[in-house]
């Protein structure tokens, strides 16, 4: 199973770095507007910043996380330009600056590092500053909210260490949200890490159940193709080829209901029933009859079920002894002709603790082909909502006959994407394809 790419740093931090160069510019067009030259120059050197900041980072010629310094450098550059805004406004309580210094204070923030608190203190001293200055007169009064004052000593000291505690209670409070929600934040990403180890080793198990390529049986009668594509890391499909005594060899299909962990589950308690019930008896419905009272234990009392297609083929005579539970038909495909496997009786597996199953018999010939499937093959849909359909599948069958096994599913699934365009399965698909080419010697 894929696992999920990091998040590039670039990508992280792309909000804050271009919510910098918005502000800059915003306010930057607001000081041109009230010709307040004189904080033109901080006004373009933080815009450069902000430009050759963000540049270094989509370039990832700087990864902050792995600088120590890093974070220093933009909440200062931002503070210093929050200092500004300061100054010609007058005051802190614009809701604009607020929530800017929030926003520098959570984008700065890691789990070792807290720069709220260095924010807290440099921003207490700028503002402090710029209230001195224009208190000295080393700058002049400027407010473009109301008329330019010279502020009193008492109030601009009273503000300054108003300001450093409001800052400090909301950097705390700030912080150590901060630090819970990343504390839950890693807390389910380790259990979404143990629930993806868990699905990866749910799907490695269920593969492993699943014969395919070389773990099919090596017998110069057969010749087998196979494709599961399951609609989750794991689902609830399944085929398999059972050696038996007597030169006969057992196959089955089922679909359990239901999707994903459960549903695997049931396919995995489902074949070894199987396993152990086909050795154990002699015709296809009494294997059947043996696998329902197995699976009533397990689930008769749940929403899972399984429908089930199993056959035995006798290798000294050629005979097929067949059941069906509740399952598709498999289809005997003989040249040009699809002749469907029916059997009375037919019943999904584990509903009832007891049900009768019925077999019944078709011979083989030398060239034809037993052709077993779930529904998630004839069910495919495409954008237009219509089915793959068992009259299409028919006309691949007979148009495809001339293939060996191995191409004719890998051409099926070929034929089911196109068909398909690009739409999600909402199916798990399973097919197990078994040429018979001659009579045992």
């Amino acid at each position: 199973m894929r696992r999920r790419n990091k998040v590039p740093a670039s990508e992280k931090y792309r909000p804050a770095n271009v919510a910098r160069i918005v502000y800059n510019l915003v306010f930057f067009a607001v000081f041109v507007y009230f010709k307040l030259t004189v904080v033109y120059p901080l006004s373009v050197l933080h815009l450069v910043f902000a430009v050759s900041w963000i540049t270094l980072i989509e370039l990832e010629i700087l990864i902050e996380k792995e600088h120590w310094w890093s974070g220093y450098i933009p909440a200062t550059a931002d503070l210093l330009w929050i200092s500004v805004m300061v100054y010609v406004t007058g005051n802190i309580s614009s809701f604009v600056i607020i929530g800017y210094f929030i926003s520098i204070s959570l984008s700065s923030m890691t789990d070792s590092r807290n720069y709220g608190i260095y924010n807290v203190i440099l921003s207490s001293v700028l503002y402090a500053g710029v209230g001195a200055s224009v208190y000295a007169g080393l700058l002049p009064a400027v407010n473009i909210l109301m008329d330019p004052v010279r502020p009193p000593l008492l109030p601009l000291v009273i503000a300054s260490v108003s300001m450093l505690g409001s800052f400090y209670i909301v950097n705390q409070v700030v912080s150590r949200l901060f630090l819970s929600l990343n504390g839950e934040v890693r807390t389910r990403k380790k259990a979404e890490d143990r629930l993806r180890r868990d699905l990866e080793l749910a799907h490695n198990v269920q593969q492993s159940i699943i014969p395919a390529g070389n773990r099919f049986p090596v017998r110069s009668e057969f010749r087998f193709g196979s494709c599961y594509i399951a609609l989750d890391s794991v689902g609830g499909d399944l085929y398999d080829v059972i050696p038996l005594t007597g030169n006969r060899f057992g196959f089955l299909i089922a679909d359990v209901s239901g999707h994903g962990v459960s549903a695997a589950l049931v396919t995995t308690m489902a074949k070894a029933s199987f396993s152990n019930a086909a050795p154990a008896n002699t015709l296809a419905h009494e294997v059947c009859a043996t696998v329902n009272r197995d699976m009533f234990k397990f689930i008769g009392d749940s929403v899972n079920y399984l429908t089930a297609f199993y056959c035995v083929v006798d290798l000294n005579t050629g005979s097929v002894n067949y059941c069906n539970a509740g399952h598709h038909p498999a289809l005997l495909v003989r040249g040009s002709t699809c002749q469907e496997l029916k059997s009375e009786n037919t019943f999904p597996i584990g509903v009832w603790a007891e049900f009768d199953f019925e077999s019944g018999w078709v011979s083989l010939a030398p060239g034809d082909r037993i052709l077993l499937f779930t529904d998630g093959i004839t069910e495919a849909s495409n954008p237009a909502f219509a089915q793959y359909g068992e009259s299409r599948f028919q006309d691949f069958i007979a148009q495809s006959a001339s293939l060996n096994a191995s191409d004719f599913v890998e051409n099926l699934i070929l034929d089911l994407k196109t068909f398909c365009a690009g739409t999600p399965i909402h199916d798990d698909r399973a097919v197990l394809c078994i040429d018979y080419l001659r009579d045992s010697d």
